[in-house]
């Protein structure tokens, strides 16, 4: 795929990917599998803008189509178009820390679930990202927005706990664009019970 045409985007818009019921040839397989592999190293290290699409190309590891093949080779052809971008963590006086939330309502058209994903940005250079199908089947985009921003949540409470045995205090923001589901966090804030942890940690919240 080295002097493939390049596209602008991992995944092509609109695509629609469902799951093969016939046992698919063994070569196909072991081709598939080897893709998704390489590419989940990259998300691994430091293509964060891969970890929605390998999210969803590696829940047809086992049955992969001709169709799946073809849309491993796309997101082939985007990284070769982005190969020379990389993370960047540049040097600042002020520390702040930024967790952009998001969800794709009922995106799998086999289970009709939906897909959670958030980004940690330290300095505004990742440090964290997960992408996964939420466990549950959610009625509306408000729940499947509110069940990301609880593993968001839970990201960070998890990295507070890091930061303070390094005695390390840095402002904490989560960034979500669901109206709904932001109404719902905002009114825990301001009437829920107040802890005293949560004055502490100093988290912000912005939509």
């Amino acid at each position: 795929m080295h002097n493939s045409n390049t596209v602008s985007i991992p995944l092509p818009k609109g695509i629609t990917l469902m799951k093969r019921i016939t046992q698919p040839p063994k070569e196909q397989v072991t081709t598939y599998q080897s893709m998704i592999g390489s590419l989940m190293y990259l998300v691994t290290g430091t293509r964060p803008d891969l970890a929605y699409t390998i999210s969803v190309l590696t829940q047809f590891s086992s049955y992969p189509t001709d169709k799946h093949i073809k849309t491993a080779k796309h997101v082939f052809r985007y990284v070769n178009r982005t190969r020379n971008l990389g993370l960047f963590y540049p040097y600042t006086t002020t520390n702040a820390i930024d967790v952009y939330v998001d969800a794709d309502f009922a995106c799998c058209h086999d289970t009709r679930t939906s897909t959670s994903g958030y980004i940690v940005l330290f300095n505004n250079g990742s440090v964290s990202r997960l992408s996964k199908k939420q466990a549950s089947v959610v009625k509306s985009t408000t729940e499947a927005e509110f069940v990301a921003l609880s593993y968001g949540t839970r990201h960070i409470r998890w990295l507070l706990k890091g930061l303070a045995h390094l005695r390390l205090h840095f402002p904490i923001t989560m960034h979500a664009d669901n109206t709904s589901a932001n109404l719902l966090v905002v009114n825990r804030l301001r009437y829920g019970p107040v802890s005293e942890e949560r004055g502490q940690n100093n988290i912000g919240y912005s939509d």
